[in-house]
């Protein structure tokens, strides 16, 4: 065990408070050892009561899990480094696209927040050339405990990026459930997918596809790989069903990730035989412009039925038959 210090300052002199870490983490005891000594800030409580939470103290080893989910996913590091030592602050950035990604960027702060650190909502990024929407931001504050959880429960180096250089944590493995869960929704909100074709949910997952993968299947979830050859990426997918038991996506955070998953899991499913009314309806929905996934989410949404792009296709097609032979 080592002492370490929650804050610092500009010049870089500790300033406490200060908490016994460990050099090494072993298993699920050495991290509860550490987040029993973290004490939440008073802005973790307000924004507790946004998220109808009440207790903070037994679900901040949950927050520490799905900070370390978003850690490898969506969130930024900055390195400070001075003389002899180290610290690390993070940062997350969010497309306006999505007005619930507002909600997302708020959890994670409340995350933080919870383990005794400051992130707090900065001035929001503009749209420029590459960026079509402007971006919410939010920035924590700079701290040996953020370089701690990145060296030692991430198992990486100072300069290596999450982006390309594999986490070392199959400690992660033995943790209880709802720890394995929280840390699975912390990547999958940041870098998860709903396949509306496939009716199948998505996590981005290289490069610790082996890692994700385990854990998942720890949950009792069968799940797959699939490689996006075009950019080189990996995904570990699940059927719509099994990511709405998980849930794959976080419940409270209610991004609309979440929201399509639970329209797909819950909604009725096709049979074989579409009746003559639906079909009518999707005939319709063709012969105004509407097609492709934008009619499956339609689809969705109005008739509270999934349909799969194939099925529409098939119907199109027909519809250009009787066009073209007419």
């Amino acid at each position: 065990m080592k002492v370490l210090s929650i804050n610092s300052t500009r010049g870089g002199k500790f300033t406490g408070p200060w908490i016994k870490v460990p050099e090494k983490i072993k298993n699920y005891n050495d991290i509860k050892v550490v987040v029993k000594q973290l004490k939440p800030l008073s802005e973790a409580f307000k924004k507790a009561k946004v998220f109808n939470i009440d207790n903070l103290e037994p679900i901040k080893a949950n927050a520490f899990a799905y900070l370390l989910g978003v850690m490898i996913a969506d969130a930024s590091k900055h390195v400070i480094k001075r003389k002899s030592r180290v610290t690390i602050r993070i940062g997350l950035a969010l497309t306006k696209k999505h007005d619930s990604n507002e909600n997302f960027g708020e959890f994670v702060s409340f995350c933080v927040n919870c383990l005794g650190l400051r992130m707090n909502r900065i001035k929001d990024m503009p749209k420029g050339k590459r960026n079509t929407h402007p971006f919410f931001r939010w920035s924590s504050q700079s701290s040996p405990l953020i370089e701690w959880v990145f060296t030692v429960c991430l198992g990486l180096e100072s300069d290596q990026l999450t982006t390309y250089d594999s986490i070392k944590s199959n400690w992660l493995l033995k943790t209880p459930r709802d720890f394995r869960i929280c840390f699975i929704q912390g990547v999958a909100d940041s870098d998860g997918y709903v396949d509306f074709n496939s009716f199948q949910v998505g996590v981005l997952s290289y490069p610790n596809t082996k890692l994700i993968k385990n854990i998942i299947e720890s949950l009792g979830i069968r799940n797959s790989i699939r490689v996006f050859r075009k950019n080189n990426l990996e995904a570990i997918t699940v059927s719509v069903e099994d990511a709405y038991k998980i849930p794959l996506f976080s419940r409270i955070v209610n991004s609309y990730r979440f929201n399509q998953m639970k329209m797909l899991a819950t909604s009725e499913k096709l049979h074989w035989h579409m009746s003559k009314e639906l079909r009518n309806k999707v005939e319709n929905y063709l012969q105004s412009g509407l097609n492709g996934t934008a009619l499956v989410k339609e689809l969705l949404d109005k008739e509270n039925i999934r349909v799969r792009t194939k099925a529409i296709r098939r119907i199109e097609q027909s519809l250009e038959m009787n066009i073209n032979g007419r």
